[in-house]
């Protein structure tokens, strides 16, 4: 009830033929033969009914996210595919480099690249990331936190999102899995989803939130889902 969905056919093209390596094609064919889901974005409206719209809005800016929910954009299929099957790093993130990380991709049969920082800008992204996409939560904190959120006193590996105790953070959940983490399970509370949720909660905790796009969208060009880069 707390999201609106807008679909839209791609152009008439042949985006496979775009594509230039076999290991490009054969994913692109993995690709389009699933269910590319509509664009999910928030009902500001609907959240305001339900009491929950100013903390969605706190954590959500908290963790960088200054303008998502007017991110409200059709989704395309075919360009979709297209993308995720040819998306590559050129620079692998690397937050003590200077050099800004690049990834490249294809799009309408044209090659382009850009940078994170360029990936933020598009994304709403306002807050600079203070650390790495894939950082490991300290085992003590991801434990407090969970007791917190859940009210159950460990973490068992097989947590269900209905223990998040508010609305709102099951609301986040879903967000974090389905718009960042590649997730199409969004029932299960797995340790990535926590650890996520709680850099939303410590003002001062911002992953690279663009890279880790990058990262979920390399792993869904596989059908066991995301995966590391190689």
């Amino acid at each position: 009830p707390t999201v609106k969905t807008t679909k839209s056919k791609a152009p008439a093209y042949n985006a496979k033929s775009s594509l230039n390596s076999v290991t490009d094609k054969s994913d692109f064919d993995n690709l389009v033969s699933r269910t590319c889901v509509a664009t999910c974005f928030f009902d500001m409206q609907t959240l305001e009914s339900l009491g929950i719209r100013e903390m969605v809005v706190d954590l959500l800016r908290a963790g960088g996210f200054e303008n998502v929910w007017e991110m409200a954009h059709p989704t395309y299929p075919l360009l979709t595919c297209e993308f995720l099957a040819s998306v590559y790093w050129i620079v692998k993130p690397n937050l003590g480099e200077v050099q800004d990380p690049l990834f490249g991709f294809r799009m309408r049969m044209t090659r382009h690249t850009m940078t994170l920082r360029e990936l933020r800008d598009l994304l709403t992204i306002t807050k600079p990331p203070v650390v790495d996409a894939l950082f490991v939560l300290d085992k003590s904190k991801e434990t407090d936190f969970f007791r917190t959120i859940t009210g159950d006193l460990s973490i068992s590996g097989t947590d269900k999102s209905y223990m998040l105790v508010h609305p709102a953070l099951r609301l986040l959940h879903r967000f974090l899995n389905f718009g960042y983490l590649g997730q199409g399970e969004l029932t299960k509370l797995p340790n990535s989803s926590i650890k996520y949720l709680w850099c939303l909660n410590e003002k001062n905790e911002t992953p690279e939130w663009a890279a880790l796009f990058i990262w979920a969208c390399r792993g869904m060009r596989a059908s066991t889902g995301p995966k590391s880069d190689t």
